[in-house]
């Protein structure tokens, strides 16, 4: 299924995904990761004009994964998620992936801006979320 969402004059979101994901747990923690890194996405991404962010999941041997990326202004030389921001949207980002058991990783996209990638189990122990 794929679906296209306009945020503000110009850039939009295109969604990608296969119906049929059965997040009994971690539904509510998985939405609010992924609107999160949107948006930032939308706010830092693309500064000077418009653009697309592209948000992809797909299960992998029990497993989903999200990628949630843009072709903007990329993220600082350097810059590393785990260390103390004084922001409080990547707090809720690590704190949510861990709430998750999942992972996360953060790469450039190419040809430019960013690749967020989260990975975490479709069924959670009821004890965790």
């Amino acid at each position: 299924m794929q679906k296209s969402t306009e945020f503000r004059a110009g850039t939009h979101a295109s969604i990608s995904f296969r119906p049929g994901y059965h997040l009994r747990r971690q539904g509510h923690s998985a939405g609010l990761l992924v609107n999160e890194l949107v948006t930032n996405a939308v706010k830092y991404a693309y500064v000077d004009g418009p653009g697309v962010i592209r948000v992809d999941a797909r299960e992998i041997d029990g497993n989903l994964l999200v990628e949630i990326s843009d072709e903007g202004s990329g993220l600082p030389e350097g810059f590393d998620v785990n260390q103390p921001r004084k922001s409080l949207g990547f707090r809720v980002i690590n704190g949510l992936v861990r709430q998750l058991m999942g992972e996360l990783k953060i790469s450039k996209n190419l040809p430019r801006g960013a690749l967020f990638t989260i990975k975490f189990p479709l069924d959670l122990p009821q004890t965790n979320v």
